[in-house]
């Protein structure tokens, strides 16, 4: 009986660890709280494979109930990128954040970054992983 105790307190831990899973759709109507947009001087293209390089190494591995995933997609026939980052747990994929990346014309580009929380961190992040500090 105490072993079965200690299975479920343990299955308990684990779900409340990973939470529920959520989709980036959701993230990306959870409100003004979770959203932040900012205009960068760099094409999209560049700007996608340096922010996509940064979130990888600063995201991306294996955690004690999951695994961090960063997955990036370019369009070039709609010159935008897409950079999503979640957990994969035993229970689904938990999205934390979702970085929309689009041409501004004159070599400029917009970002929109959707996130779980702290999404006020991720333009200071983004702007100096652009100027070249490699730093989480």
């Amino acid at each position: 009986m105490l072993k079965k105790s200690m299975y479920l307190a343990l299955a308990g831990a684990l779900v409340s660890l990973t939470g529920c899973a959520t989709a980036p759709s959701e993230l990306r109507s959870a409100g003004p709280d979770h959203r932040a947009s900012f205009v960068l001087n760099q094409g999209y293209q560049s700007a996608y494979r340096e922010i996509l390089a940064r979130q990888r190494a600063c995201e991306q591995g294996s955690l004690v109930t999951a695994q961090g995933i960063v997955q990036g997609d370019l369009y070039t026939d709609t010159q935008s990128g897409t950079i999503t980052t979640g957990l994969h747990g035993v229970w689904g994929v938990r999205t934390q954040t979702v970085i929309e990346i689009k041409a501004a014309g004159d070599g400029a580009a917009d970002v929109t970054v959707f996130a779980e929380a702290g999404v006020r961190k991720y333009e200071p992040a983004i702007r100096k992983w652009l100027s070249g500090v490699q730093e989480c």
